[in-house]
């Protein structure tokens, strides 16, 4: 998880710990899927009390047995372009940088300004204006934005000083209470439309809950007209130990337009039977109207265990959202995972459940879910130990054991999901677990690993019976994969020394997943930084690393332009000897000057094009670096590519790249 305080994770441990489960559940468990409404502040206390106070926690889980027989609106743009990286079509992910062809808006990570250039026929991109989200008595800092023709839709956080208990005590009711009270920063979700008219805000709403992840969901007419799009945001809020403090709100709270603090009703809040209560997830609809004065939320909250981030997946009908469940006791741990279903109403902006199920392990990340033909898919990933606990707080670990399963459920209509068939034998090599998962349409791609990486090529078109159609084995594994055509995947990841499972770069792997699947071609990217050094140095070393390993909106992908890019922050180094001795491993030799050492930062964009007609595709990269500053630190961000210029994005400038001419058409440097 990220963009919450440094002591969450701590405070997460702690419940997750107190939570302990009492025993594996067998496959043969069911989770009841009865939904309650809570209806006063004494129930929500009752649920967590009982959370606090019962070792058992989602003991039950869903049975893996077989079922019985079971568009997009029209750009105004002049200029062609490629946006964000999104899982599902038509479903806007919320990103830093966001084009309609004609402007580009650039929120550099975590920053409070926003600058706005405009992108003219013929390539040539100006700064209009900055946009500040910070005055002298509040701060917005951006997480990502979204673009509609009217709005651009920012979504962030505010951080208000708090206090937090930094002790457990018992009073004298017997209950756990917190004691010794320290300040800290608690972040508070912001989302505010901005007029791209006149700049100015039309609308704000202002939230206690940490965004697990949102989306922009439209809804069109039987012609194909837009009719309206509504954004949906997922979040998260936490319980803490003084929740019998009778002044502490256990309520979420909203603010709209800078007005009054509005809580939640309790009649709009729920939780599942049989679940302990530690956190609440709150899920919130608000219409992209033209009227901004007619715009207003929705919202509901659902009380439950822990939060996922980003592990929600959205098509045009429903939301689903996977939340993890670690469960320890004295002698064993492992995980599942809560995957509940909402159906969207995009002209009501609101979110209604539909089902829940409990699966054993944890998905990944989004790209772990999938709905396809009226089925839902997961691939979970469950580790399991079984220890000896001594009086020197050291676990002797007797048994680990890895298990990976790809489910395939279908709502029963009725609260919950029937299980159509789990894939489990040979998903995976013993102490192999899932490292990354592409569902497109009837094929499942995985990747498991531990030394190795097997590629699973998986047959979905009979749900009844999934089966292994390949398997691609070679060093190393993908975080990430993208469908290139039908017979041609692309993954990037890191490659790995096959004898001690050390990551030793990043790499980028174009792959037949056809009839005759095999690795077509990997190309080491730090071999390439590598090639900057000067030739004289005895020893070399260089390191590779990009946020598109694990964020997928990192990337510009278009498998129609032909373009696969993303931004690298790259080092590399070495030494020469200074004299014809042999070299030292004293470290007083070394400090006369025996060695010369070198070191160079880079701050680069790799652009990958295919050509698969050929026995090596991939084309050798264009590369597009961004100067380093003696100012500070410069991080090459995004891309975005309007007509057939790429446009590279960092904190110190943009460079374009013309892909007709192969050069550098232009460079903008602005102020950090």
């Amino acid at each position: 998880m990220k963009k919450l305080p440094l002591w969450t994770p701590l405070m997460l441990a702690m419940v997750t710990l107190a939570s302990c489960g009492t025993h594996i559940p067998t496959i043969n468990d069911r989770l009841p899927t009865s939904v309650r409404s809570i209806q006063s502040r004494e129930d929500i206390e009752a649920l967590l009390d009982e959370g606090v106070n019962n070792k058992g926690f989602f003991n039950d889980i869903a049975t893996p047995g077989v079922a019985e027989d079971g568009a997009t609106a029209e750009s105004s743009s002049t200029n062609s372009f490629v946006d964000t990286n999104v899982q599902v079509q038509g479903i806007q992910e919320g990103d830093i940088v966001k084009t309609d062809g004609n402007f580009i808006y650039y929120a550099s990570p975590w920053s409070s300004t926003i600058r706005v250039f405009s992108v003219s026929s013929s390539n040539v991109v100006a700064e209009v204006t900055s946009i500040q989200l910070q005055t002298e008595t509040d701060t917005i800092y951006t997480d990502s934005m979204y673009l509609t023709s009217r709005y651009l839709v920012v979504i962030g956080y505010r951080y208000d000083l708090t206090n937090f208990a930094g002790c457990m005590e018992v009073d004298e009711a017997g209950n756990d209470v917190f004691c010794d009270y320290f300040p800290f920063w608690q972040p508070t979700g912001s989302v505010i439309f901005i007029n791209r008219d006149t700049y100015q805000i039309d609308y704000s709403l202002r939230t206690d809950a940490a965004f697990m992840d949102h989306r922009i969901v439209p809804e069109f007419d039987a012609n194909g007209q837009l009719l309206q799009e509504t954004l949906f945001l997922v979040g998260h809020n936490y319980f803490y130990y003084n929740y019998h403090d009778q002044t502490a709100e256990l309520r979420p709270y909203f603010i709209e337009n800078e007005g009054d603090k509005v809580y939640l009703d309790y009649e709009d809040m729920y939780y599942f039977e049989n679940s302990y209560i530690y956190g609440m997830t709150t899920l919130v609809g608000i219409p992209l109207l033209a009227d901004a004065e007619a715009i207003t939320y929705s919202a509901s909250a659902y009380l439950g265990a822990i939060a996922d981030y980003k592990k929600v997946y959205v098509n045009f009908d429903s939301l689903y959202l996977a939340q993890s469940n670690y469960h320890w006791d004295e002698t064993t741990s492992y995980q599942t995972t809560t995957l509940s279903k909402f159906s969207l109403n995009v002209m009501e902006a609101t979110l209604e459940f539909e089902a829940v199920i409990n699966l054993l392990g944890t998905a990944i990340n989004q790209f772990a879910l999938d709905e396809y033909e009226g089925y839902f898919r997961i691939a979970t990933t469950n580790e399991t130990y079984t220890y000896t606990n001594t009086d020197t707080w050291i676990w002797s670990n007797e048994n680990r054991t890895i298990t990976n399963r790809l489910y395939i459920l279908e709502d029963d209509g009725e609260g919950s999901f029937t299980t159509i068939a789990v894939l489990e034998e040979g998903l995976g090599k013993p102490g192999e677990r899932i490292y990354s998962v592409r569902f497109e349409g009837p094929i499942a791609y995985i990747v498991s690993f531990e030394r190795i990486d097997p590629l699973y090529i998986i047959d979905l078109s009979d749900p009844l019976n999934p089966s292994f159609r390949s398997e691609i084995v070679l060093p190393g594994f993908d975080t990430y994969q993208h469908p290139w055509s039908e017979d041609h995947l692309i993954g990037i990841g890191y490659n790995v020394d096959e004898e001690t499972g050390w990551m030793d770069g990043m790499k980028i792997t174009a792959y037949d997943v056809g009839e005759d699947a095999r690795e077509l071609q990997t190309l080491n990217i730090s071999e390439y930084v590598q090639q900057s050094l000067p030739d004289d140095l005895d020893m070399t070393w260089s390191f590779a690393y990009s946020e598109a390993l694990w964020n997928h909106k990192a990337i510009l992908v278009s498998p129609e332009e032909n373009v696969f890019g993303f931004a690298v922050n790259a080092w590399a180094g070495g030494y020469r000897l200074t004299d014809s001795s042999e070299p030292s491993t004293d470290d007083e030799t070394r400090d006369e000057g025996t060695y010369e050492y070198f070191y160079e930062y880079h701050s680069l964009y790799f652009l990958f094009r295919f050509d698969f007609t050929t026995d090596e595709p991939i084309v050798e990269p264009i590369i597009i670096e961004h100067p380093t500053s003696e100012v500070d630190y410069v991080q090459v961000d995004r891309a975005v590519m309007i007509n057939d210029v790429i446009h590279t994005l960092s904190n110190r400038q943009i460079v374009s790249y013309s892909l007709s001419q192969a050069a550098i058409i232009q460079t903008l440097v602005y102020e950090a």
